[in-house]
């Protein structure tokens, strides 16, 4: 019950008990000397308890009425609250399952370029036998321009003898 619900009960319930009060004294009176019109103000006094009686038990009802309401509402929100707890609690695990799917995307696209970058292996064995032979073949060319090299190199020394050969049995003549 709120604040002023209860404070108007309070002072529905003092002006109640003062009118018995009264009441009570009225009667006491009308005993001792009773009167058409004694009777007549205990009829009406009696009359106003009663009202205030039904008053007071319709505002009681209410208050009550009123309680149960608010307890309803208050449970439903309680419920409303909790089943968006839960709502959350989901979203939260469905937005890390998708932070996680993201982050696991972003591997595996890092992991899928670098394997494009470099070639599979029935490639590069073919790069390699094809890189050893022309290596071979440079060897091969390199060797034949060594021999090669050697013979010219042996054919100038046999010239520069022959010319100074030559040049020396020019001079003697």
């Amino acid at each position: 019950m709120d604040a002023a619900a209860r404070r108007k009960v309070d002072v529905d319930l003092e002006g109640d008990e003062k009118r018995l009060i009264s009441l009570n004294k009225m009667y006491q009176t009308w005993l001792k000397e009773p009167s058409k019109e004694g009777l007549r103000l205990l009829q009406i006094q009696l009359l106003q308890c009663k009202n205030g009686m039904l008053r007071a038990t319709l505002m009681s009802r209410a208050i009550k009425d009123r309680t149960a309401m608010l307890a309803s509402e208050s449970q439903s929100f309680a419920e409303q609250i909790a089943a968006r707890g839960q709502l959350l609690q989901q979203r939260l695990q469905e937005m890390n399952e998708a932070r996680r799917l993201r982050d696991n995307k972003q591997q595996y696209d890092l992991i899928a370029s670098l394997i494009r970058k470099y070639p599979d292996q029935s490639t590069a064995k073919r790069k390699s036998d094809q890189l050893r032979a022309e290596i071979e073949e440079v060897k091969k060319s390199n060797s034949a321009l060594k021999a090669q090299l050697e013979m010219r190199k042996k054919h100038m020394h046999v010239i520069a003898m022959s010319l100074r050969e030559f040049k020396r049995s020019f001079e003697q003549e």
